[in-house]
């Protein structure tokens, strides 16, 4: 009897299966299905096969192991202020990524990271950025602090201090610890750069000792009179603690709290004409209410020429003068530099070598001019009373023996609190240098 349902003849048994459209159709399913885990085993059908699939081979190989396929974790939140106000914009980024997103008008946010040892961190103009772990959360809500403390910073001003946030005049200040980090002789060459709207010009040619900054507020001024334009002096008034100065080259930059540069009209009414090209207010330090603090900062660093070109010595240019003599006049008898002459000066040298002098100009440089700087201070007290001493020791060589600059400087500081609203203070500064150049040593 015929079955009509099955059939058992058999259909080409011997024919093999395309491994490699199979494990392509494998790769396919775990990339688009959310698989977790797994761990898969396998035994290829003979040798050939396994020759002719490659392919599957290194797949099963590589999966023999048990194999964890971590998928993006979904993380939402809510990003507000201090007082639960939505704050709309804020960057959301997984640490170390590209992969981020902004929170909508709500303050919310979606957004997938890679798994619970990512980091999130949060940024928003007028607060302070924050870093969260991610670990087990899917839901992180931040509140966003204000980032105010520069707006509470305490500024110098012409009768005394003043909140940033408060100030209305055209006011760039500088914290003495950022003139420190230079290593510079000068306090006028720290200042140089890193306050906006004042120009800064070295006249002194950079000899150790001379090399100060001049200072223009907002520009350099001219006069225009009927003989033609006139520079005027429009270097601003100098103010330290109080008292105004001519040369500020002398304090030691360790020594300094805080420099003020007031600018517009405004800032400088207190000063009058004085003031009319701008005013440097300099703070230098004072004693600490605490224990006592013993603190030493010292730097040693060596100098070198920018650029220095290759030059001739003597001997070298009285030959290639008379080379290019020869070379522009071939039957020339009259050369710059005679043999004769030549030879004489090679004879003088050996008896008197600083009257004809035959050397390499780089053997006069200091390629490694050292310079350093020690710097000890001590500061305390109490409620009632506060001390604060300083000294100093710079010392730079030049570029040329033996010019060197060294200085030696002291504060001596007490403050006392006499009553509520009385405080007297008494300050002692003072340098001691010693500038030795070229032309001390040759008189």
């Amino acid at each position: 009897m015929k079955n009509n349902f099955y059939n058992t003849i058999k259909v080409r048994c011997k024919r093999t299966l395309n491994f490699l459209i199979v494990s392509k159709s494998f790769l396919l399913l775990f990339l688009l299905l959310p698989i977790t885990s797994f761990s898969k085993s396998a035994v290829l059908p003979n040798k050939s096969m396994a020759a002719e699939n490659g392919f599957l081979e290194d797949f099963i190989n590589k999966t023999e192991e048990n194999t964890t396929l971590v998928a993006a974790i979904p993380i939402r939140g809510k990003v507000t202020d201090p007082k639960g106000t939505p704050l709309a914009g804020v960057s959301v980024i997984e640490k170390g990524t590209r992969n981020g997103t902004v929170t909508d008008v709500n303050g919310t946010y979606k957004l997938s990271v890679a798994g619970k040892q990512s980091v999130l961190t949060f940024r928003f103009i007028g607060f302070g950025s924050q870093d969260l772990d991610v670990g087990n959360k899917t839901v992180i809500n931040v509140s966003l602090v204000e980032a105010n403390a520069q707006l509470n910073e305490v500024v110098v001003v012409a009768y005394g201090t003043q909140k940033k946030a408060s100030v209305t005049g055209a006011i760039s200040s500088v914290k003495g610890t950022e003139l420190a980090q230079a290593p510079v002789a000068n306090i006028s060459n720290s200042i140089a750069g890193r306050v906006t709207g004042v120009v800064a010009r070295q006249t002194g040619g950079g000899q150790p000792g001379n090399d100060n900054t001049t200072f223009s507020v907002r520009g350099i001024n001219t006069i225009s009179t009927a003989t033609g334009t006139t520079n005027i002096n429009n270097s601003p008034l100098i103010v330290v603690d109080g008292i105004i100065r001519n040369n500020i080259n002398q304090i030691d930059p360790n020594s300094i709290e805080s420099v003020t540069i007031l600018k517009d009209a405004a800032a400088v009414a207190p000063y009058g004409l004085g003031g009319a090209n701008g005013v440097v207010l300099i703070t230098t330090k004072s004693g600490k209410t605490g224990a006592p603090t013993l603190t030493l900062n010292s730097f040693y660093g060596v100098q070198k020429p920018t650029y220095y070109p290759s030059v001739l010595n003597a001997q070298d240019y009285m030959k290639l003068r008379d080379e290019a003599y020869f070379n522009e006049n071939p039957t020339g008898t009259n050369p710059p530099y005679a043999q004769t002459y030549i030879d004489n000066y090679l004879t003088n040298n050996a008896t008197d070598p600083n009257k004809y002098p035959i050397s390499n100009s780089r053997s006069l440089i200091n390629f490694r001019a050292p310079e350093q700087s020690h710097n000890l201070e001590l500061s305390g007290g109490s409620d009632k009373v506060r001390y604060y001493t300083n000294l100093g020791l710079f010392k730079q060589n030049g570029m040329f023996d033996p010019v060197t600059y060294t200085r030696y400087s002291y504060t001596l500081g007490l403050d006392a609190s006499v009553t509520n609203t009385t405080r007297v203070s008494v300050s002692l500064k003072g340098a001691y240098e010693i500038n030795t150049n070229i032309d001390a040593e040759q008189a």
